[in-house]
Parts: structure tokens; sequence; C-alpha cells
């Protein structure tokens, strides 16, 4: 049989508002469960420029592969837990020195000192859906955002969503 490599992937979707990806974070947690199972957290945060100015009802989306198939059909939004707690931003951006304050469009991180702000963006859950497998060992889900009305052309936005998996595969 032929060997199916794993990985993840982010694909821009057609109707997003035009975007570059700057990175992909990703974060696997191993935790202990009952009968010595294994629970598997993956956690993925996408930093993304928006290239032009938004206009009303634009989202950032884009279908995203998975190299596993998660144990729930939904994908859990992480930004309304860490939005803020400083404590887990610092924790997720790797730095106790993080400048977090309000913008008029949300709240923004200094995650980088040589670059602008980072805006956290939550999810539009209602729009996030998973969409037939491509095989067995993989699953592809469209994940979106809230519309991104008022947001400056060139911002640097950040979302970031959890799966959950007993299956992690390889």
């Amino acid at each position: 049989p032929p060997r199916i490599m794993s990985s993840f992937s982010v694909i821009r979707g057609n109707g997003s508002v035009p975007w570059a990806a700057e990175r992909l974070d990703i974060n696997i947690w191993v935790l202990p469960s009952i009968l010595g199972q294994q629970i598997y957290y993956c956690d993925l945060g996408i930093c993304a420029i928006i290239e032009p100015k938004p206009t009303h009802g634009q989202r950032l989306s884009f279908e995203l592969r998975l190299p596993f198939e998660p144990d729930f059909a939904e994908v859990l939004d992480l930004m309304p837990l860490i939005r803020n707690d400083d404590q887990l931003l610092a924790l997720v951006f790797g730095s106790s020195d993080l400048q977090a304050k309000a913008e008029p469009f949300g709240r923004c991180v200094k995650d980088e000192p040589t670059k602008d702000a980072l805006l956290l963006l939550d999810l539009d859950l209602s729009a996030c859906k998973a969409l037939k497998p491509s095989n067995d060992r993989q699953s592809r889900w469209l994940i979106s955002s809230g519309d991104l009305d008022g947001v400056p052309a060139q911002s640097r936005v950040y979302v970031r969503m959890r799966f959950v998996t007993h299956s992690p595969g390889r």
C-alpha cells in the first residue's frame, strides 16, 4: 500500500481577505488518562499579515489539514481563554515581557520588538467546520475568523485553536 505523509497544512480559502502567513505555531500536549491511554491536545496558532484593508464582512479564512482525526467534530477557539490572561499570553508567546493593550478593533500584544503589535482574533465557530476527509488518517477543516471590518491594512493578526485526539498517528 502507498505510504501517506503526515503533515499539517494551511491553504488560504476563496473569499478570504488576502493574507500572508508569517508563522504557524504547533504545540502538542500529551496527558495521561484513565486506563493508561494518553490524550493528545494539539494547539495551533497562525500569525498572518492582512494585506489590503478588509472590507465589511471579510474574514481571515483557510483550510487546515491535520495529520490525525480529532475525537470531536468541532474546533476549540483558545483566544477567549487567553486574550485577557497575561500569564497565559506569556506562555503562548514565550515571553514574560509582553506588552498587551486594547485597540479600537481588539486586544493586541507586542510579541516581537521589531514588529508591529499582533491583533488577537476570535474564530467564528459557526463558520468553522470539518470537511470530508481525503483519507482516514487525516482531517480537513474550514477555519474562519470573525469580521475584520476596521482592521488596518498590513495588520498582523493571530488565531489560536485546539484539537483533541486519542489517536495522533505518526
